[in-house]
């Protein structure tokens, strides 16, 4: 995918309004699946009962805070590229998903979004009749 490509159906993917530089802070993946659309905001340190997730019409928006590493006072530090703090992102939703159906799951330092696509969204196989 190319770098900046937001051109996923209903212009899915195009953010709608952020406070950091969202390039940094924190890194997302969109996929579009077969079945759904996959955001994985990558957030290692990601404060459990700090994480929001709300979607609605066609917004999807989901916030955080990320606590900074304990360092020690005796010890340096050299170099810091790994963002903490509180985030808020928001993206505009697609107009062919279920937002009932949406859900969401933290593991292993990602946060895992889920969107189902609306039945009429997925592909399907069109038998085709051969006549002699």
């Amino acid at each position: 995918t190319p770098l900046g490509f937001t051109g996923f159906p209903g212009s899915f993917g195009t953010e709608l309004v952020s406070g950091q530089n969202s390039l940094s802070f924190p890194r997302v993946n969109i996929r579009d699946e077969e079945e759904k659309y996959r955001v994985q905001v990558i957030a290692p340190g990601l404060e459990s009962e700090s994480v929001q997730v709300t979607a609605q019409k066609n917004r999807l928006e989901f916030s955080g805070h990320i606590q900074s590493e304990k360092i020690a006072e005796e010890d340096k530090l050299h170099r810091t590229e790994r963002s903490v703090g509180r985030f808020q992102r928001s993206f505009r939703l697609p107009t062919d998903v279920k937002v009932d159906e949406i859900t969401a799951e933290y593991r292993d330092g990602v946060l895992n979004i889920e969107v189902p696509k609306a039945d009429e969204a997925r592909p399907r196989s069109i038998e085709v009749a051969i006549s002699n």
